[in-house]
């Protein structure tokens, strides 16, 4: 499961949802119980949702995550209600537009925090607020990625193409982050990724935030950018 997660992953980072949905669908039907392995439920959502597999999305979610297990357990079970479940189920649910964030009453600090990270990402891929950054500085590297990369939607959305920059360019300041899949725009409508692919097709041809350009071609988003 382990492997399959981490073959995944790298998948995703290298642009190719398809053949990381090859890893988690095998690693699923390999297992008795796959909700009871949310870190590998988490990889297999980003996967189908950059896949444009929105039938198979609604599958998984009447096969996992609307059983018992799921919710007398790892939706309860201080072990299992993790920052990885409620991205899992709060990812899902943007996908399938419905209410994105999961009720993260009695769950560790760290499965609230990442709802609540969760929300603002949604918020400001259809926003023009800026997000309180000081707070986002301490999630993972990837996390403060997305929500770089949300904000800077949002503001390309509503025709800051100065402020876009300046996000988009933050999304990219660390070390190694041109080499991580985007998620946060495979997650978000086109219409709200087709802005901000314009102002990095406008960046240098060595500027690290081309990476994001990759997503024209994802599944998710293939038929539109047509």
């Amino acid at each position: 499961m382990n492997a399959a997660v981490r073959s995944a992953w790298t998948c995703l980072d290298d642009d190719d949802p398809a053949r990381a949905c090859s890893h988690t669908r095998a690693a699923i039907g390999a297992l008795p119980c796959p909700a009871s392995w949310p870190i590998l439920i988490l990889v297999h959502v980003f996967a189908l949702v950059a896949s444009g597999e929105r039938a198979e999305l609604a599958a998984l979610r009447a096969a996992e995550l609307d059983t018992v297990q799921w919710h007398s357990r790892i939706r309860t079970h201080p072990s299992f209600l993790s920052g990885r479940v409620v991205l899992a189920e709060s990812t899902m649910r943007a996908a399938l537009a419905e209410v994105p964030v999961p009720a993260t009453a009695g769950a560790p600090d760290e499965a609230r925090d990442l709802g609540q990270t969760f929300a603002a990402v949604l918020a400001a891929a259809s926003s023009s607020a800026p997000i309180d950054v000081d707070p986002v500085r301490g999630r993972t590297r990837r996390v403060r990625q997305g929500i770089m990369l949300a904000e800077a939607m949002g503001r390309a959305a509503q025709g800051d193409s100065v402020g876009a920059r300046a996000r988009l360019d933050e999304a990219f300041r660390e070390p190694g982050s041109a080499t991580w899949v985007p998620m946060a725009l495979a997650i978000a409508p086109w219409v709200m990724v087709e802005p901000l692919l314009a102002i990095a097709a406008g960046t240098p041809e060595d500027h690290p935030a081309r990476r994001i350009l990759a997503v024209a071609d994802y599944p998710v988003h293939r038929d539109r950018a047509c």
